[in-house]
């Protein structure tokens, strides 16, 4: 089992891998310019994804130190991994899938554009929709996790921050503000990773009955 202090570790390396993920991702454009810089698009899709397994590992840990007999926390942690498993296969089917359909095909780019746009819409379209999983699965989870930490009274600035975050993420995404370009989902992810960080230094150093018998 983890410790609280290799949980933390854990949670910051998976955030700050997000965050370097997000901040090398190229903006996009036609099957062309995705042919030309699919190196940086496969590198920063296969980072992030590995992220996602580090925060899976983070948030298990965290499960550990949480969990007191509450749902709250056990909640939190099925969501979570719906969340993440939604966007490592978003970001395979983006990052992966999507630049070697456009190099299988790069000799007919020119002659059959139009078909083959039509393939990498359909694609784009199947990643849209499991980033709007992995956002709503996001929101609950985040917002059970706060609830974990006031129930235990702990982090109780984290928590309200975190249900706030959590509602304002919901409310956006119900009005269809997210997912619109890549730089609205990078404001998405970015505030997310600063919750991340203070969740993760809010954890407590141990479990309360590991407390009690020391």
């Amino acid at each position: 089992m983890a410790t609280p202090h290799h949980t933390r570790s854990i949670l910051l390396i998976g955030a700050a891998m997000i965050s370097i993920a997000m901040f090398i991702h190229p903006s996009g454009g036609n099957l062309a310019r995705i042919l030309e810089q699919s190196p940086i698009i496969v590198g920063a899709h296969v980072l992030a994804i590995i992220s996602c397994a580090v925060m899976m590992v983070g948030f298990w840990g965290a499960l550990n130190l949480l969990d007191q007999g509450f749902p709250y926390a056990r909640l939190a942690m099925a969501f979570t991994a719906f969340s993440l498993l939604a966007a490592a296969i978003a970001g395979t089917i983006n990052g992966l899938s999507l630049p070697i359909f456009v190099h299988h095909n790069q000799e007919i780019l020119a002659s059959e554009e139009a078909d083959l746009l039509r393939i990498g819409t359909y694609i784009r379209s199947l990643n849209q929709a499991f980033d709007f999983v992995f956002i709503g699965m996001l929101c609950i989870a985040v917002f059970l996790w706060s609830l974990s930490l006031l129930k235990q009274q702990i982090g109780k600035s984290v928590a309200i921050f975190g249900m706030i975050w959590a509602m304002s993420g919901a409310l956006s995404f119900s009005l269809g503000l997210f997912l619109t370009d890549l730089h609205s989902f990078r404001l998405f992810v970015f505030s997310a990773v600063i919750w991340f960080v203070c969740f993760a230094l809010s954890l407590p150093k141990a479990k309360k009955e590991e407390v009690a018998m020391g």
